[in-house]
């Protein structure tokens, strides 16, 4: 049962896991994939704000649909980031 415990805990090393539970009497392991979309939603969106920002300076102009997009992003970064908060929050 021990084993299983620390197989659940993602801690790969045995006495790790057993100064953890020492100390806090739990190990609580969380899988968000969520965050995961939110990391590639960021870095997607500060990739596009560094392109618009080198067009706009080169040429003086940009896109409203380029502007939009960022617009969209952004929004689904933070519906994400409400999921995860909302996650989180349940497990009190």
């Amino acid at each position: 049962m021990l084993e299983q415990r620390i197989q659940q805990s993602g801690i790969k090393n045995r006495e790790a896991f057993m100064r953890k539970m020492l100390l806090e009497g739990y190990v609580l392991s969380l899988e968000l994939p969520e965050l995961k979309e939110i990391l590639r939603l960021t870095r997607y969106t500060s990739n596009n704000v560094n392109q618009i920002a080198r067009h706009s300076h080169e040429t003086g102009r940009y896109y409203i649909e380029d502007i939009e997009q960022m617009v969209r992003n952004q929004e689904a970064i933070q519906d994400a980031l409400k999921e995860v908060l909302n996650r989180l929050s349940a497990l009190e």
